[in-house]
């Protein structure tokens, strides 16, 4: 099986595409995320937040979980900020499936590609809940469409 970047895709992530329920996708990238990735994260931020000789760090992606960084959040309330930029479903279904070639794959692709969307959809409305719940900031990317304004918005959230 091949990427629309032309790479092969794993027989394992393939496989594991193919078995696990959307859930519990779910639960295992975010397994990942706070194995993997969170400890990363988490002394990166510590070290930049207690070093008053350090300028603006920005750290962005996917394995920022508000439910994995509420804590960092938190403890660094004066130094650290944290906005999410989600968009709507369609948006996420068009990007995955033009980036994918869904089009001009076969039907076993398809299924893999429908499952990582189902995956990505169920993340982002669970991401949003925590967001809204810790209120925490958020922009739809799709409200402000050019780059240069997104990150206008999103320093002037950051400042103020």
């Amino acid at each position: 099986m091949v990427q629309a970047n032309g790479k092969a895709i794993s027989e394992h992530v393939a496989e594991h595409y193919r078995t696990l329920p959307t859930e519990a996708l779910l639960l295992d990238v975010l397994s990942h995320y706070q194995k993997n990735v969170l400890p990363q994260v988490e002394a990166i931020v510590r070290s930049h937040a207690s070093d008053v000789s350090m300028k603006c760090l920005m750290i962005e992606g996917s394995a920022l979980y508000p439910g994995l960084v509420k804590h960092l959040v938190e403890e660094n309330k004066n130094t650290v900020k944290a906005i999410w930029l989600t968009a709507d479903d369609q948006f996420f279904r068009n990007r995955i499936k033009c980036e994918s070639n869904f089009d001009r794959v076969g039907e076993d692709e398809k299924h893999l590609i429908q499952k990582f969307i189902d995956r990505t959809l169920l993340y982002n409305q669970r991401m949003m809940e925590l967001v809204e719940h810790f209120g925490f900031i958020s922009i739809n990317v799709e409200s402000t469409p050019k780059v240069g304004e997104l990150s206008k918005k999103c320093m002037e959230l950051i400042i103020d």
